[in-house]
């Protein structure tokens, strides 16, 4: 085994709201929706980038039991032997499934800290997650 060309650093959580449903209705309960969001900010003339993976469980409505809106930053580097085209698959798809693993244990304490138990967000397949890429300067 040896490192990747791809790496990461400082992984941050940005923001998090969470909030139960008072008007949770267990006769409504349809299953906990979870629906994700990457921002891709590469920077101009440089191997880097920062990414943004958005995340949403949940919805503010009596057919779930709470909301949960959370922001985890990273910022992404890599060699200059990569083919761009890799590089972008990278960001979009590993990149989140990275933050998604520093966002799990937030959300599993947080819900167990609640008045239902705690939430353990399932796999999920980022080869299909939505990425927004845009090139800003430093």
């Amino acid at each position: 085994m040896r490192e990747s060309k791809f790496r990461f650093r400082n992984p941050v959580l940005e923001s998090m709201e969470f909030i139960v449903n008072e008007d949770f209705n267990e006769e409504q309960y349809e299953g906990i929706r979870i629906s994700g969001k990457t921002q891709i900010a590469k920077i101009r003339g440089k191997n880097e980038a920062g990414v943004k993976f958005h995340l949403k469980i949940g919805e503010n409505h009596s057919t779930a039991p709470f909301s949960f809106d959370i922001i985890m930053k990273a910022e992404f580097q890599w060699e200059d032997s990569m083919e761009q085209e890799m590089v972008d698959r990278l960001l979009k798809s590993n990149a989140p499934s990275l933050l998604l693993s520093y966002i799990r244990p937030i959300v599993a304490n947080v819900t167990g800290n609640s008045e239902y138990p705690a939430f353990h967000i399932p796999y999920m397949n980022m080869s299909e997650n939505e990425a927004d890429f845009e090139e800003v300067d430093e």
